[in-house]
């Protein structure tokens, strides 16, 4: 028998030629600009750390323990104004009992005051094998990162010094972060770079209407969707504008493994911001979106390129956006301490709206299939977006770059979520109708009486003991749970 490294040889080299073909292709992508009519600049850290100064930490940590028997752990740092409002209160509580249904243990910490090291210390001390993310709600300490940008892929920087929010502080627990000039940014992040955990965000605080209210609409179809009461369609857009349209088939075919059957818009002099309107009322279970923007619009080249079309993050809600994901190629959409950020009013304005996937900077996603196949195989968005952000953020031989395109991605909404929930029936709420009372008695009565033949949910719901069988003694329990609720 011959050599077996010699007979995997040539296969070996078409692989690695095939690599380096596909490397330099997305080497010529061109990179999203920061494009507005009013030729505003990015909020600088100075800027930001101004008006939100760092202050001592204060916190209080409520661990949630019904769901005993789950090895998944998901921390919610929430600002404690919002945490102790009686409006959003019941939202959250409803959002915690979905967590819990679907084999979570969250852990929330109300946080006043605090700095990106404070916060990370928690996520830390936390740190576990059951620990996979984080949820961040309201205004609460922002990391940043500054860099010299390097677009070209030639190991030679653009001469372009940037700085922006970046997640994956938050989301690399053991990696090495260096601020080398001591200016509040950090400046190197070397050593064990993947992320560990995933995270996102749910800031509404700086948008177009009340944070409470925002946040509020957003756990209520939040929970519709992982009830089924939100209709997917198995359809997907994908709208290119002109300096993309070469990639617009190959990046609505990445995404269509986990979101089926795509529309593409591609056409030069056809896109652009009146076009794209007509798109956003159909429901879409995802739109993909690529086009040069400002935290505040997007710009779309008409015209044979000469001019731009405008849309702004003000006009969205108008629009009544019906899409449930967005991935936003757009430059700084998702610029989240930018006034009317984009990203949060696609998540917030749309009245089925879910989760964004953006940058804070320059740059966005690419091999996109890289985050599909993980979300078409079963994983939640947040840890979709781990996974490609493991293989992505610096990729080796070609670091300046992928770090200039990628170190400002951010995931905004709940990243527990999946293309395909689990609909659960909770303990005790056999006629799931999502709240435990004396009618889950009856259906109990009936059952134990083979009055009424239960699905295996109904049945695993009536079994409020766990016993593995529905009896009398699940009735007692439930009427002393009931009495204790109230």
């Amino acid at each position: 028998m011959g050599n077996k490294s010699n007979y995997y040889k040539p296969f070996l080299m078409v692989l690695f030629l095939f690599s380096i073909i596909f490397a330099q292709n997305l080497s010529e992508v061109k990179v999203t600009r920061w494009i507005d009519p009013n030729n505003s600049t990015p909020l600088s850290f100075e800027q930001y750390i101004t008006n939100h100064p760092y202050k001592p930490i204060t916190f209080i940590r409520k661990e949630i323990t019904r769901n005993k028997e789950s090895q998944r752990k998901i921390l919610i740092f929430i600002n404690t104004t919002l945490a102790s409002n009686a409006e959003l209160t019941p939202f959250l509580q409803q959002f915690y009992d979905d967590l819990i249904i679907t084999d979570w243990n969250p852990v929330q910490y109300d946080i006043s005051g605090g700095s990106p090291e404070s916060i990370k210390n928690i996520l830390i001390n936390e740190w576990d094998e059951t620990l996979e993310g984080a949820i961040f709600i309201g205004q609460l300490p922002v990391p940043w990162f500054e860099m010299e940008e390097e677009f070209k892929s030639d190991g030679k920087p653009d001469k372009n010094w940037v700085d922006f929010p970046c997640d994956l502080f938050y989301m690399d627990l053991d990696g090495n972060w260096t601020d080398s000039d001591n200016n509040g940014k950090y400046d190197s992040h070397t050593e064990n770079w993947q992320p560990d955990i995933f995270i996102g965000n749910l800031f509404a605080f700086n948008l177009f209407d009340n944070e409470i209210d925002l946040l509020k609409s957003y756990f209520e179809r939040n929970h519709k969707y992982r009830w089924g009461e939100i209709e997917k369609t198995g359809t997907g857009l994908t709208y290119c504008d002109d300096d993309w349209i070469s990639w617009a088939s190959e990046w609505s075919n990445d995404a269509s493994v986990a979101f089926g059957e795509f529309t593409t818009v591609s056409e030069i002099n056809t896109t652009s911001a009146s076009n794209y309107v007509t798109y956003l009322p159909e429901k879409f279970d995802l739109i993909q979106t690529f086009v040069h923007s400002w935290p505040q619009g997007h710009s779309f080249k008409i015209s044979d390129g000469q001019y731009y079309d405008y849309l702004y993050s003000t006009e969205l809600p108008e629009w009544y956006p019906g899409a449930l994901f967005y991935n936003l190629f757009a430059c700084s959409n998702s610029r989240y301490v930018e006034e009317n950020y984009m990203g949060g009013n696609y998540l917030f304005s749309s009245p089925d709206g879910l989760g964004v996937i953006g940058s804070t900077k320059t740059g966005s996603m690419l091999s996109f299939g890289d985050f599909y196949t993980p979300l078409a195989n079963g994983h939640t968005f947040g840890e979709a977006f781990r996974q490609w952000f493991a293989i992505h953020g610096q990729e080796s031989g070609n670091v300046g770059w992928s770090m200039s395109w990628f170190y400002g991605m951010t995931y905004l909404g709940d990243p527990t979520l999946k293309i395909n929930m689990e609909i659960m029936y909770q303990d005790g709420d056999p006629n799931n109708d999502h709240n435990i009372n004396v009618l889950d008695i009856v259906l109990i009565i009936k059952i134990i009486l083979n009055e009424y033949s239960p699905t295996e949910l109904e049945f695993g719901a009536a079994d409020f003991d766990n016993t593995g069988d529905v009896n009398i003694s699940d009735i007692v329990s439930l009427i002393s749970y009931i009495m204790n609720q109230n």
